[in-house]
C-alpha cells in the first residue's frame, strides 16, 4: 500500500481574510472543502470572528484552473445560537456528507465557562439544497459519563449504510499558574446507522503522552486503505500536522508527512487540515500560524 505526499513547489496561500463582512473580520480557520457539480469549482467551507470574537461558518468558491476564489459569502451559512444554548459562542462546520435525501453538516459549537476556555459539543446542520441549513436544536454529542469535558472537531464517512466519526475529545484541562486552562485531547471513534444516534467505540484512537494533544481529524478512504491527517501539538508548543494509515480505520500507523513552510504563514504552526480530489488529483487543504489568522493555503498531493 502507498502514501500520500505533499508535490514540490505545489503549495500556495490561497485565501486572506479581507474583514470586508460583519460575520468576518478576522480569520478563516478550519477549511471543509465539498466538490459541486461545475467542474473545477470546490466550496471551502471556512470559519471566521466577528468583532466579539465569535466563529461563525461561510464558504467561497475556489476555482482551481484559474487558481483564484471566485466567491465569497456575505453572511454565514451556520451562525452563532442564542444566549444560553449550547453553541452561542462558536458555531463551526467540520465535516460535511450528502445522504440520500438532503446535506449533513457536522459542526462544534461551544459556550465559554468562567472555569476554563470552552465547553464544546457536537452539533448538526442540515439542508436539501443551496446550503440553506438550519441547524438541530440540541447537539448529537456532549458530555458523558465516558467523556465528561466535551468533543468537538467531527469528521465523518458514510460507508455501506453505516456513518463512522472520528472527532476530538478533551481527556482534561491543566491551569498554568498563571490562571490561563489549557485542553488536552485525544481522538475517539464512533458509528452510527442513521448519522444521528451515535455509539462510542474506541476512546484514545491515538497512541499519545498525557501532554499531547490530537484534534480536527481528516479522513479520506482510498485504495483500500484509511488515510487520515490531524493537528497534533505537544504541551505549549505549536500545533503541526500529523498523518496515519488504517486497514480499518481505528489502529493507525504514523507516516512521514512534511508541510512546506511558507515564510510568515505557517513558519510556526501547521493545522486544521483537509484533503479532497477533483480531476483524478488529489489537493491539501491547511491553516497556518496563529490557527487561521493568516488565511488558508492549498498544495496538490501524489500517491506513491
Amino acid at each position: 500500500m502507498g502514501i500520500f505526499k505533499i508535490k514540490k513547489n505545489s503549495t500556495k496561500i490561497i485565501f486572506k481574510n479581507n474583514s470586508m463582512f460583519s460575520w468576518s473580520k478576522k480569520y478563516a480557520w478550519v477549511p471543509t472543502s465539498f466538490e459541486i457539480k461545475k467542474k473545477n469549482n470546490i466550496v471551502i467551507f471556512y470559519g471566521s470572528r466577528n468583532k466579539e470574537n465569535k466563529t461563525q461558518t461561510g464558504y467561497l468558491i475556489f476555482n482551481i484552473k484559474k487558481n483564484k476564489v471566485i466567491f465569497n459569502t456575505k453572511k454565514p451559512v451556520i451562525k452563532i445560537g442564542v444566549l444560553g444554548e449550547f453553541d452561542e459562542s462558536l458555531a463551526l462546520g467540520t465535516s460535511i456528507i450528502k445522504t440520500k435525501k438532503e446535506y449533513y453538516f457536522y459542526y462544534v459549537g461551544w459556550t465559554n465557562p468562567k472555569s476554563t476556555r470552552y465547553l464544546p459539543y457536537i452539533g448538526l446542520a442540515k439542508s436539501k439544497k443551496n446550503f440553506s441549513f438550519k441547524k438541530n436544536s440540541e447537539p448529537l454529542l456532549s458530555r458523558t459519563r465516558n467523556e465528561p469535558y466535551g468533543c468537538m472537531s467531527p469528521f465523518v464517512l458514510n460507508e455501506k449504510d453505516k456513518f463512522k466519526m472520528w472527532y476530538g475529545a478533551i481527556r482534561k484541562w491543566i491551569k498554568k499558574k498563571s490562571g490561563e486552562t489549557i485542553p488536552i485531547y485525544n481522538l475517539s471513534y464512533a458509528e452510527s446507522k442513521n448519522g444521528i444516534n451515535w455509539n462510542l467505540k474506541k476512546k484514545n484512537v491515538l497512541k499519545l503522552n498525557a501532554s499531547t494533544t490530537a484534534a480536527r481529524p481528516y479522513v479520506l478512504k482510498y485504495n483500500r486503505e484509511y488515510h487520515m491527517w490531524h493537528s497534533e501539538r505537544k504541551y505549549q508548543k505549536e500545533y503541526l500536522i500529523k498523518y496515519s494509515t488504517s486497514k480499518n480505520g481505528i489502529d493507525w500507523i504514523s507516516k512521514n508527512f512534511k508541510v512546506p513552510t511558507l515564510n510568515k504563514f505557517n513558519d510556526k504552526s501547521s493545522c486544521y487540515p483537509c484533503v479532497f480530489q477533483n480531476n483524478k488529483k488529489f489537493y491539501f487543504l491547511f491553516n497556518g500560524n496563529n490557527y487561521g489568522k493568516t488565511g488558508i493555503a492549498i498544495s496538490e498531493l501524489f500517491y506513491e
